[in-house]
């Protein structure tokens, strides 16, 4: 089955009350290995969601409990001062949709991208182009192409 996960990239150290030291990706090129230091960092903090694969920040916002939550949201409003310009400004959490079929994530988004970008996953269907047409979900983006049904 094919489906469309919202995601939201969520690092863990970004909501750590203590320091706690993250592994670098290029310290373990195995994934498996990546990700277990990575839910053995998210654990001391509480975190109760699934992320979309190992060895990705994406989170399927569909598991975050009210708790996480609102730990995301206060950790994403804490420097803005309220009756500010900057309070108009909030930026869209990083992330938008992943597509998974069969339980294996095929698209995701990738750098500079966030929930913005999900207008870009509609005009698929209502670009009326049959060309090849660059889909931005963050760098490189990727390109898709509509086929006449015979």
């Amino acid at each position: 089955m094919v489906k469309l996960i919202n995601v939201i990239e969520i690092s863990p150290l970004l909501y750590a009350k203590d320091d706690y030291e993250l592994p670098e990706i290029s310290d373990y090129p195995d994934p498996e290995e990546w990700f277990s230091r990575w839910e053995k960092v998210a654990s001391k903090l509480n975190f109760n969601f699934k992320i979309i694969e190992k060895g990705s920040y994406l989170a399927d916002i569909g598991t975050i409990d009210d708790e996480n939550l609102q730990m995301i949201l206060e950790n994403r409003l804490k420097d803005i001062e309220e009756d500010s310009e900057e309070e108009n400004f909030v930026l869209a959490f990083d992330g938008g949709l992943a597509l998974e079929k069969n339980n294996t994530i095929y698209i995701k988004p990738t750098c500079c991208s966030d929930m913005s970008d999900l207008k870009n996953w509609q005009d698929i269907f209502t670009n009326p182009s049959l060309e090849w047409t660059m889909m931005w979900i963050g760098h490189h983006g990727f390109c898709t192409e509509k086929k006449m049904e015979k």
